[in-house]
């Protein structure tokens, strides 16, 4: 008797387990995760005023711009970091679940 009923779909689960643990891994800090670390430390720190200087960063960032266009550039860049973000995010998560999916049919099924 076979440990593993179907080593191909097995190995394959956990190929696509692996790549979308990666993806999840790298998929970069979305806008709402810097705040909400922002919004940590100064719960931790019990002083408001760290939140006050990461939000008045974020602001003077695009401030800084020379024109118009500049800012717009600077907004959508980082409109196109965070949708990225949040695909890879998103596609990591799908993969590990149907690599968890398709391991446990690997193994079982016969």
């Amino acid at each position: 008797m076979e440990m593993i009923a179907n080593p191909v779909l097995f190995g394959a689960g956990l190929l696509a387990l692996l790549i979308g643990l990666w993806l999840y891994m790298r998929s970069g800090r979305t806008v709402a995760d810097a705040a909400q670390d922002a919004a940590w430390d100064a719960v931790k720190s019990r002083d408001i005023g760290a939140l006050k200087k990461h939000v008045e960063g974020a602001v003077s960032e695009f401030g800084g711009a020379t024109s118009v266009q500049d800012g717009a550039k600077k907004i959508a860049g980082l409109a196109a970091r965070e949708a990225m973000s949040r695909i890879k995010r998103t596609l990591g998560v799908l993969l590990m679940l149907g690599g968890l999916v398709v391991a446990a049919v690997g193994a079982f099924w016969r």
